[in-house]
């Protein structure tokens, strides 16, 4: 009891931090200079240089700010480019950016998240300043790429001296560089966009291999089973038996190795002796056959059993077997 009623206190303490710090970070913060108007600027517009549908809203952090968002088939190093060049021309400086790819389940790779961010010091830093982020993404392969440009305007303040934390303060001055450096930079920045221009392409998922059921892959006990087939890459079917978890393992292990199949005991149950549970006796025996030699497609073949009532007694078992289709490379 003493060990939860000191923890309960700490917690209570804990609670409390915040609404502290807050109090605190309200009472050392000071504007120094209001923030710039609220105003979206005529040249942030659509890749194709169409005005933008402007929404008005407020943040987690009871910041208000303007935002509209279109959708576009340009490629993404594209997106990228050109609101980089829109920032740097209207005066703002690039803060970050980036392009990231996505994959699929089919194994392919698409440029599929990126952002831009700058902001803007109207009288100099430190100062007022107004940000603008763009944040541009796809969700399926091909799909149509959704961009999202947020703009919002930010005080110059000051804190009292003991405030150490420092969220919410301007972004620093970015570091004076060299003529020398500032090339490499830039030399560094068009390398990675032609890296990533690869991305943008088109690209159709790679279609999984058509499979068949087996004729010798059978109930353990010889009886008729039930096959279902999802899609042409996919089939499955399943049974209870009174054979023991052990019995099914070693029946299908030896069956798939017989067949050509390289055999993965992916996961077996230890002796009953060890915990007695029923979880004891879950298990799992994979098959992986390359019909055209490896590398390239594959099928599986995975047979997963446990006892019925997970709970209860170990017997009945229940089996469920699946044959699945896969591309090249794909894991």
């Amino acid at each position: 009891m003493r060990f939860v009623y000191r923890f309960v206190c700490f917690s209570a303490v804990l609670s409390l931090l915040p609404w502290a710090f807050n109090t605190k970070a309200q009472e050392g913060r000071t504007v120094v200079a209001e923030a710039p108007p609220l105003a979206w600027p005529g040249w942030l517009l659509s890749l194709d240089g169409v005005q933008l549908k402007i929404q008005q809203g407020v943040d987690q952090s009871k910041t208000d700010y303007l935002r509209a968002v279109y959708y576009t088939q340009a490629p993404m190093t594209q997106i990228q480019t050109f609101y980089q060049d829109l920032f740097t021309t209207n005066d703002y400086r690039i803060v970050t950016a980036g392009l990231e790819t996505g994959h699929t389940m089919a194994g392919t790779s698409q440029n599929a998240w990126g952002h831009v961010e700058a902001d803007n010091y109207p009288n100099g830093q430190p100062g007022p300043y107004t940000m603008i982020r763009v944040d541009f993404g796809r969700s399926v392969l091909n799909g149509p790429i959704r961009v999202s440009i947020k703009f919002t305007a930010h005080p110059q303040v000051s804190y009292g001296h003991e405030i150490r934390h420092k969220h919410n303060l301007p972004p620093l001055p970015a570091p004076r560089r060299s003529a020398g450096a500032q090339e490499k930079a830039d030399e560094w920045e068009r390398k990675s966009t032609e890296h990533m221009q690869k991305y943008d392409k088109p690209v159709a998922p790679r279609p999984r291999p058509a499979v068949s059921w087996p004729a010798w892959l059978v109930h353990i006990e010889g009886q008729q089973l039930r096959v279902q087939k999802t899609s042409s890459s996919w089939m499955n079917a399943s049974y209870t038996t009174n054979m023991d978890s052990e019995s099914i393992r070693a029946f299908y292990a030896d069956l798939l190795s017989y067949n050509g199949y390289s055999v993965d005991p992916v996961f077996s149950g230890g002796s009953r002796l060890r915990t007695g549970s029923s979880a004891d006796h879950m298990g799992s025996v994979r098959g992986v056959s390359y019909p055209n030699g490896s590398p390239g497609p594959r099928v599986e073949i995975l047979i997963q059993f446990r006892p019925v009532n997970m709970r209860g007694s170990d017997l009945p078992m229940k089996v469920d077997l699946k044959i699945s289709g896969f591309p090249a490379d794909e894991q």
